[in-house]
């Protein structure tokens, strides 16, 4: 198991990894059997373009936005310039299947501004192809208040989860792009 910093994010993984396939089935995860996590799950739907739909968006998450999320398109939530590079992300979750964790610094529509850690774990459709995802958000720390909207901020650190289909070979929060030039040159000339 990876280390996580919550013990939410380890017991939502480890329920996660307590079902039949690896990625299992949506038609298995059953919120029952996760009843204090939900508040902070959302589930996301890959659409055959390869946009995404919040399909269930737990309270505590929707009070964070500031907003119902079921049933918006994620793009609809996430600032215009990092769209972009979130669903491919999500994709590369997917497509590879993996799973993502990361930690960011995030601001609530209602200003706070806290330490949050993530999970992102494929779920596959009837077909058994992935097509969507559990997402889980923890709060690590409050930080402090800002102005009154919700913003995805610094990306503090990000990490695949390898699940036994290997990971992708770009980094992750990398939004896809191969990286590894810009990080030479900054490793070299420390721009």
């Amino acid at each position: 198991m990876p280390d996580f910093l919550h013990a939410n994010t380890a017991a939502l993984f480890a329920y996660w990894r307590s079902l039949d396939g690896l990625p299992p089935r949506y038609s298995q995860w059953d919120p029952l059997c996760v009843p204090a996590l939900m508040p902070f799950v959302n589930i996301l739907q890959r659409d055959g373009g390869g946009a995404f739909v919040h399909r269930f968006s737990g309270t505590k998450i929707c009070e964070f936005a500031g907003m119902e999320l079921t049933g918006r398109p994620v793009r609809d939530v996430v600032q215009p310039e990092l769209v972009e590079q979130v669903e491919a992300d999500l994709n590369l979750i997917l497509d590879t299947p993996c799973g993502f964790s990361c930690r960011t610094l995030t601001q609530a529509a209602s200003g706070r501004r806290v330490d949050a850690e993530y999970v992102n774990l494929p779920l596959c459709g009837a077909d058994d192809k992935p097509d969507r995802m559990v997402m889980h958000m923890a709060i690590l720390e409050t930080l402090g208040y800002g102005d009154l909207h919700m913003e995805v901020g610094e990306l503090l650190e990000a990490s695949w989860i390898d699940i036994g289909f290997g990971i992708p070979a770009v980094p992750p929060g990398s939004g896809g792009r191969d990286l590894s030039p810009v990080l030479a040159d900054v490793a070299e000339n420390g721009i």
